[in-house]
């Protein structure tokens, strides 16, 4: 049970981590990914962009989707939640 209450706190700062990126430090949206570009900010963005949103609208409708899929890699696996969200961080998938 002390596995499921640290993922699920994992998981919540996660998401607080991206709403408060949004509403208080927008300029990170500078990171975001860049096509064709080979200098660092493009680079940088691979990593970034989980945490960029367009604007405020597009959040909530993530955020949405967040909540029930974070509990289902939970609760199918835990323990691993932290490690299944920073591989999605690292590869993009």
């Amino acid at each position: 049970m002390g596995t499921l209450i640290k993922d699920f706190k994992y998981a919540a700062l996660y998401l607080a981590a991206m709403w408060i990126l949004e509403m208080f430090l927008n300029p990170l949206d500078v990171f975001g990914l860049r096509p064709r570009q080979s200098d660092l900010l493009g680079l940088i963005g691979i990593f970034a962009a989980p945490f960029l949103h367009g604007d405020m609208n597009h959040l909530p409708g993530n955020t949405i989707g967040y909540v029930p899929l974070a509990s289902l890699t939970i609760l199918k696996s835990p323990g691993k939640f932290n490690y299944n969200f920073w591989a999605v961080i690292v590869t993009g998938k």
